[in-house]
């Protein structure tokens, strides 16, 4: 590139002292000839006078005196022209070599320059190369990440026109993309209310767990109070049976008879007592427990889970499908 450059403004220089040359041999040229034309005509002049001057002799006599002395003159002058155009030639050279040098350092200065600005283009452009490189890559980057964006919105909307079983619309993208979102939006909120119900139930489940093992509690000491009463049962029937022996045998009772038997006659009414208020006790809890009948709750809270387990797992497959 730079010796291609050199070449050029070598050529340029040498056509433009070819210029010079030919311009300043033309000008001398034009200068001779003006010279030869005025001599040309001096010397019609003095043939004409001459030819005018025949009849007169003394006339003729001046005149090839005076024509020796402008001979004269003339060498004389001829020799000074001579000196001139040697010093004339002399000082052209001079000019001319003196133009050259400094027609060959503006020159220099200006290959300098030009170097210089090639150099610089050439890193410019260098430098402009790599950015533009750059810049296609990331470009195609871009158009592959928008094409797989493309692509991944139109398969999340065929699985959503799929899942609301709604069949599919000619729309742009951009819609596809709003409609999705939307409805998104909608399963999220319809998500949220799921979950504050669920946990709602898992509340009222644990309330209704600490319940049941309170009621489970006391079960466990009706129970015991029960098999009490079937001890103090039992006992207050063998009483029973001696108190009915006593009238058929006649025999006489003691006052520490007496004393005993006022004290079984105590004893069965407090048993009847505390077996009346354990029978009512009793009733009390069944009846709660069957008021608080938890098959139909529990086979609801199971139906709610089921359905939220079954929506989390729809919407795991939609997000693997949307990144596939």
């Amino acid at each position: 590139m730079t010796s291609c450059n050199e070449r050029n403004l070598v050529g340029k220089q040498e056509k433009y002292m070819l210029t010079k040359e030919i311009h300043k041999t033309t000008s001398e040229a034009e200068k001779m000839r003006h010279v030869l034309s005025s001599i040309a005509q001096e010397l019609q002049r003095f043939h004409l006078k001459s030819i005018l001057s025949q009849n007169n002799p003394n006339e003729s006599q001046d005149i090839y005196g005076k024509l020796g002395v402008l001979r004269k003159s003339l060498k004389k002058k001829q020799h000074m022209i001579n000196k001139l155009k040697s010093n004339i030639k002399t000082a052209c050279f001079i000019a001319k070599t003196f133009v050259a040098t400094q027609d060959i350092e503006t020159l220099n200065s200006h290959l300098k320059s030009a170097k210089s600005e090639a150099l610089l283009l050439s890193t410019e452009s260098k430098f402009r190369d790599s950015q533009l490189q750059k810049l296609s890559l990331e470009v195609k980057v871009l158009e592959d990440k928008i094409l797989c964006l493309r692509t991944f919105i139109e398969k999340g909307y065929r699985q959503l026109q799929k899942i609301r079983n709604e069949p599919l619309e000619e729309i742009s993208v951009s819609m596809q993309l709003k409609k999705i979102i939307i409805c998104c939006g909608q399963y999220y909120a319809d998500f949220t209310n799921e979950h504050a119900k669920c946990v709602q139930l898992e509340q009222k489940n644990s309330y209704l767990s600490n319940k049941i093992s309170v009621l489970e509690n006391n079960l466990a000491a009706v129970k015991e109070e029960l098999d009490s009463l079937r001890w103090y049962k039992t006992r207050s029937q063998k009483v029973k049976q001696l108190s009915t022996l006593q009238p058929k045998s006649n025999v006489k009772l003691t006052d520490s008879d007496d004393n005993n038997t006022m004290n079984l006659d105590l004893y069965r009414n407090d048993l009847d007592m505390t077996n009346s208020n354990h029978e009512e006790s009793i009733k009390r809890e069944l009846s709660v427990s069957c008021k608080t009948d938890l098959t139909t709750h529990f086979a609801l809270v199971k139906k709610l889970m089921i359905d939220q387990n079954s929506m989390l797992n729809d919407l795991r497959n939609l997000s693997d499908e949307l990144q596939l």
